[in-house]
Formats: structure tokens, sequence, C-alpha cells
């Protein structure tokens, strides 16, 4: 998002490589504020706090068998590089 020269940038990303006894996943979030390169802020949103759609697809993906192959940018069903 831009306003008179600011930029806040969202973002969200799910760490998919699980601690021993997480159950699943934990999506992360927050938003950076910035005045052309310069980063005036950086907020980070509270753990369990972050909602996104895409990340319940992923986690049924999983749950199904699949995983996403970062080097063809596919989901597949064997292992992924």
């Amino acid at each position: 998002f831009h306003n008179e020269g600011i930029t806040y940038e969202v973002w969200a990303a799910i760490e998919k490589q699980l601690e021993e006894g997480q159950p699943e996943p934990v999506l992360q979030g927050g938003v950076n504020v910035m005045k052309g390169d310069d980063i005036l802020a950086s907020l980070t949103c509270n753990e369990g706090t972050v909602r996104s759609g895409l990340d319940t697809i992923g986690i049924m993906k999983n749950d199904a068998g699949q995983c996403w192959n970062y080097e063809s940018q596919v989901w597949q069903t064997t292992p992924c590089n």
C-alpha cells in the first residue's frame, strides 16, 4: 500500500519445517513501513493472530501427501527437492 511517499508492505509467511512437538505450521506476518528503500518500522504480528486462506490450502495439500517443489514450482506426491 502506498500513501504520500510511504509504503506499507504487508507480509505473511509459513514455516513448513515443523519443530518437534509442533502439531502444524505456524503462520507469521507483519508490516514493514518504508520510505524509498529505507525501513522506517518493521512490525510483527502476535503469534497465532495471522489468518490467510492460502495457509489452509498448503496444510490440506500436505495432509493429502503432497509437497511443494520449489525447484519446479509444482505440487507433487513424490519427495520434494
